[in-house]
């Protein structure tokens, strides 16, 4: 079989409670790992998850890039979401400004005009702002599985004061589950369109980008943005080819025997839906794939305690790489395989 894979957008950091339902369908989740990341993030060691670095810098960079990182984690509160939102216009020299000089420009909204940005700054740049943005998602994470321990003591507090089992019982434990997936990487402080402009700058210099045929944008903020540049690039919506209902799975260990078991059935048909996405976006029409594959999943769909609904879109008459270079407002690429970009959207 063909390895089908798809890159998640706009996320470098991809928990796999958000992504597992993705995992059902593409042999391989890819993602973009920054310098200085761990080898293996969550979710790798099952085999599903791919983290690679799609920039290469030198060693001197790199012990760089981690030196200013470090930097920055020890100036959280200079970083709020707000200060992000105006680091990421790029003012100053990223790769020689000191934080606390960054912070003080920031504040004062003061700072001297700068020529454009070359290639390798607005790459560095690029990669700083997902460093940041991955920074603030795990802080609210954090704060939601806070929440979730606060939920769980006071349930249980409840249950002794009522002379009950202090185990939850299992509505109390579905609400608890989905308050600790609550946050999620669209559901943030930073404006969305600033990680996935950033993110953008390194898939236009990501030499192995076209050989993955299909972005998976998770968040529905993610999806929206690559709906509106579709849209203000071609002057049309982009068309859905096709939709699935999954399971919305949290990544457990059980559920993660589910993945596979699923994924070893349904080889074949996975690979004749995905090839049928393609083709579709060429012209062809979709049909039969997308409704057997929904009924193979219909199994674990009724036992799932909730749905995600997986769409997919095509934008004719742009590249992958094109439909991206719209999200960063550079030029794009010359056309690359596939000539009409397909993306699929989670919710």
């Amino acid at each position: 079989m063909t390895q089908y894979q798809a890159l998640l957008f706009p996320v470098t950091a991809p928990q796999a409670s958000e992504t597992w339902p993705l995992a059902l369908i593409f042999d391989r989740l890819v993602h973009y790992r920054l310098p200085g990341s761990p080898a293996y993030g969550q979710g790798e060691s099952s085999g599903f998850y791919f983290g690679r670095e799609p920039v290469g810098l030198s060693v001197e960079d790199q012990a760089r890039f981690r030196a200013l990182v470090k930097e920055l984690a020890g100036n959280e509160a200079e970083f709020s979401g707000g200060l992000l939102a105006s680091f990421a216009v790029g003012r100053a020299d990223r790769q020689e400004a000191s934080v606390q000089a960054l912070a003080a420009s920031l504040r004062s909204g003061q700072g001297t005009p700068k020529p454009e940005l070359s290639v390798q700054q607005a790459l560095w740049q690029g990669m700083l702002v997902l460093k940041l943005a991955e920074m603030l998602r795990e802080k609210e994470r954090e704060i939601s599985r806070e929440l979730m321990r606060i939920s769980r003591r006071e349930a249980g507090l409840f249950a002794a004061i009522r002379g009950e089992d202090e185990e939850l019982d299992e509505e109390e434990a579905v609400a608890m589950r989905e308050l600790g997936a609550a946050a999620e990487p669209g559901a943030s402080a930073i404006r969305p369109e600033m990680p996935a402009r950033a993110w953008g700058r390194l898939y236009l210099a990501d030499p192995e980008a076209a050989a993955i045929p299909i972005l998976a944008a998770i968040g529905t903020e993610a999806a929206a943005l690559l709906a509106g540049a579709c849209e203000s690039l071609t002057g049309q919506a982009p068309l859905e080819l096709a939709r699935l209902v999954l399971p919305g799975l949290a990544g457990d260990d059980v559920e993660l025997a589910t993945v596979k078991s699923f994924r070893a059935e349904s080889v074949s048909l996975r690979e004749e839906f995905i090839r049928a996405l393609i083709e579709a976006a060429a012209g062809d029409p979709l049909a039969g794939p997308a409704k057997k594959l929904e009924e193979m999943l219909s199994p674990l769909t009724r036992k799932a305690k909730a749905t995600k609904t997986l769409r997919f879109y095509a934008c004719p008459g742009l590249s992958l790489s094109a439909l991206v270079a719209g999200l960063t407002g550079e030029n794009p690429p010359p056309p690359s395989f596939p000539a009409t970009a397909v993306y699929a959207a989670m919710a």
